[in-house]
């Protein structure tokens, strides 16, 4: 213990000296001097620096110390990120706790006095003291439940005294659920100074000083000087992002239009990276659906509508008195999802997955692109409306309807209350945002019609507008994923080996299919159209790898492998066989078969996330069409000039990793939302001044209608040297070319 004092007093000692000769400060002296800069991604401002801000940062500390002593000028500056949601969202949390913690203590004052003037309190009271454990036991984190929780992993040979580590950053962001009260008071911070958190710009202040407290302890090597805060409460920063938006702008990289992003049902904006706690890099995967109408609709409406019902708050049939006519006179339609519509054309059967739940809901027969008063979609009708409106009724899975609803394909249902001040969730007018208010069922606000199971839509006789084959019966697949796409899958036997797969397990079994599901066997005998012929291989390619891979089932491990590399020969290498575009190349194609698709209504573009992204209120968030700001990173010369500039020889990662990682971002960063309505961060410029020929001076509910702007912050810390500028290396065709490969990989 005493040798620790001793060092930490030396390591105080030697740190004052420090400070009183300014050795961290530096000056611009002469061109000519050897130079280092050492810089790192600020971190964010919602809470303490924690051990891996060290850890990172050290790499570069050390890095920083090392060049102070071989070169003539060495700086480290430091700054602090604010820009976004995260700190809004925190002190929005945060003040309604406290407005609900005071009126809870009213309650409790008020309830204990009323106990104080009650004469029976004594009995009660020492009648429940004697039953105190058992209530313990029964409650969340009762001690009965957790002895017995120690029982069970004594039985199950669990070393308790064994530290088994968490690394996941999201579970460490989404575990244990703490209130915004409590996580203040984890991080020491009084009862007396908490209630100043619910100001968002204390948060800035606060965290930054605490911060640069802490890194003095640290014994960074930090020119101080330089330091500062984001947003537009630091006005030379505000000024910096304005002239550098003003810049992308001329330069024709910023635009204003509609595009598909990662939307927060919550906040009504576009989720940014650093605005999520789960999903970070994330992007939107693009699908084709294709109209797959049901032929026996009247069977369809008795057999299912009539006998079902709705039983919730939105019951059609009885709120507006509907018969089956009324429905009847809708075009029902599976929504199948596909990321390869070129192969819709040999389309021989559809497949849903048997043990899951879909929903049939009103939707409209093309898309319908009602923005209003907002920058995102926003088909919100009544009841009345939706049945007039909405000519079709569609069938898909749950995942896909807020997605197909801010995408304008299906509306929501005006009326339904999702405010903020019941629900933390929408835009406080009591319309619906596409959240559900407290005591609102799930999906309240979704015209659903009925909820059927899988198993109940086997057998249908189905047909396409593209399909050769006129009847395409809905067999089961339980292997189909409801957390991706529609849940409806266009079975195409002779360009899939997993649709192939299970054909053939089926035909196998048809005994027990037929018998299970109510199936006859002369639905087993539709013949796929192959839409993609593969050299050397020739056509059903699906048959093809089935054969070759010796597949015995339909749930087969080796399936995923095959899938993955059957999709990328057909893009790359495959031949159409459909005309009038036979003998084009599949990745020409694509985009054409999305167009023709679109132009005869025979289907739409729907996007979702890749994976599941929860934003910082652990609600998930959709894929939506929202009009905004965006910056052309997709462009190709400004990826070339990006790419040459980190090969020239005065820009080093010291890491291959890094260096790859940076390439990797470069190659798939396409357009990216940059404003935003709620949070911090610096308004959008006023263009329109810019064209005139003016300054460019921000301009609340200008052109970008005074939202914030800003990007988010790296993971990494990188650093550059050098005495003079160096030349690119690699030509600019040949980088030009990478990046149009990379762009083709990206969208497939």
């Amino acid at each position: 213990m005493a040798r620790r004092m001793n060092l930490l007093t030396i390591e105080k000692n030697i740190q004052s000296l420090w400070k009183e000769h300014n050795i961290c400060e530096k000056e611009f002296v002469e061109k000519n001097e050897t130079r280092f800069t050492g810089n790192f991604p600020y971190p964010y401002m919602n809470g303490l620096l924690h051990i891996g801000h060290a850890f990172t940062l050290s790499k570069l500390e050390f890095s920083i110390r090392y060049k102070n002593m071989t070169c003539d000028n060495v700086l480290l500056p430091f700054a602090f990120h604010c820009t976004g949601t995260p700190i809004v969202v925190c002190a929005d949390k945060l003040k309604s706790e406290l407005k609900n913690k005071i009126l809870k203590e009213q309650v409790q004052e008020k309830h204990e006095c009323e106990m104080e003037n009650d004469p029976s309190v004594g009995e009660t009271t020492g009648l429940m003291a004697g039953t105190t454990d058992e209530i313990q036991g029964v409650s969340g984190g009762g001690a009965g439940e957790k002895d017995e929780a120690e029982r069970g992993k004594k039985k199950k040979g669990v070393d308790v005294t064994v530290f088994r580590s968490n690394k996941s950053k999201a579970q460490s962001k989404g575990s244990k659920q703490n209130t915004q009260y409590e996580i203040m008071k984890q991080m020491e911070i009084n009862d007396k100074e908490i209630h100043h958190f619910q100001d968002p710009e204390y948060w800035c202040y606060y965290f930054s000083s605490k911060a640069k407290e802490h890194l003095n302890s640290f014994g960074l090597f930090c020119d101080w000087r330089r330091s500062f805060i984001t947003t537009n409460i630091n006005p030379y920063y505000d000024k910096f992002v304005n002239w550098q938006f003003n810049r992308l702008y001329k330069k024709n990289l910023i635009y204003y239009g509609s595009r598909i992003t990662i939307f927060s049902r919550v906040n009504n904006q576009a989720c940014a990276d650093h605005e999520r706690s789960l999903g970070e890099g994330v992007k939107c995967q693009e699908y084709t659906l294709i109209k797959i109408y049901v032929q026996d609709q009247d069977k369809f409406v008795t057999s299912y509508i009539s006998t079902h019902g709705v039983k919730t708050q939105n019951d059609w049939k009885k709120n507006l008195f509907l018969d089956d006519n009324s429905f009847k006179k809708k075009k029902i339609i599976l929504l199948g999802s596909t990321l390869k519509p070129e192969t819709a054309y040999g389309q021989n059967y559809t497949f849903v997955n048997p043990n899951e739940f879909y929903f049939v809901v009103f939707g409209f027969d093309k898309q319908v692109l009602h923005y209003g008063d907002k920058n995102y979609v926003n088909n919100i009708l009544s009841p009345e409306e939706i049945v007039e409106k909405c000519q079709n009724l569609y069938i898909c899975s749950e995942n896909s309807l807020y997605n197909l609803a801010y995408q304008g394909i299906i509306p929501l249902l005006r009326g339904v209350d999702t405010s903020k001040e019941n629900s933390g969730c929408g835009n406080g007018s009591g319309s619906s945002s596409g959240c559900n208010g407290v005591g609102s069922e799930p999906l309240a606000d979704v015209p659903i019609v009925v909820k059927i199971k899988g198993e109940e839509l086997v057998g249908l006789r189905t047909y396409t507008n593209l399909s050769r084959v006129k009847d395409l019966y809905v067999l089961p697949m339980t292997t189909i994923k409801m957390n991706i796409g529609t849940g409806v899958v266009p079975c195409v036997s002779s360009d899939s080996t997993d649709d192939y797969a299970c054909l053939e397990d089926i035909k196998k079994k048809k005994n027990y299919y037929c018998e299970k599901y109510n199936l006859k066997e002369e639905y087993l005998t539709n013949e796929s159209y192959s839409c993609i012929e593969l050299p050397e291989i020739g056509l059903n390619s699906g048959k093809y790898f089935y054969d070759m891979e010796k597949i015995s089932s339909y749930k087969d491990a080796k399936l995923q492998k095959i899938k993955e590399t059957l999709y990328k020969k057909q893009y790359f290498e495959g031949i159409i066989t459909v005309e009038p575009y036979r003998g084009m190349k599949t990745f020409n194609y694509r985009k054409i078969a999305k167009q023709n698709i679109i132009k005869n209504n025979d289907g739409f573009l729907y996007s979702e996330p890749e994976v599941l992204v929860i934003d910082r209120n652990n609600v998930k968030c959709i894929a939506a069409l929202c009009n905004q700001w965006y910056i052309n990173y997709g462009n190709v010369e400004f990826k070339k000039d990006v790419l040459i500039q980190l090969k020239k020889n005065n820009f080093q990662t010291y890491n291959e990793v890094l260096y790859k990682q940076l390439q990797h971002v470069i190659f798939w960063l396409d357009d990216w939302s940059c404003s935003r309505a709620y949070g911090l961060g610096t308004h959008m410029p006023d263009f329109n001044v810019t064209r005139r020929g003016g300054g460019g001076d921000t301009a609340e509910g200008g052109s970008g209608s005074g939202s914030g702007s800003g990007s988010g912050s790296g993971s990494g810390s990188g650093s550059g040297s050098g005495s003079g500028s160096g030349s690119g290396s690699g030509s600019g065709s040949g980088v030009e070319a990478a990046v149009e490969a990379a762009a083709v990989v990206g969208r497939s």
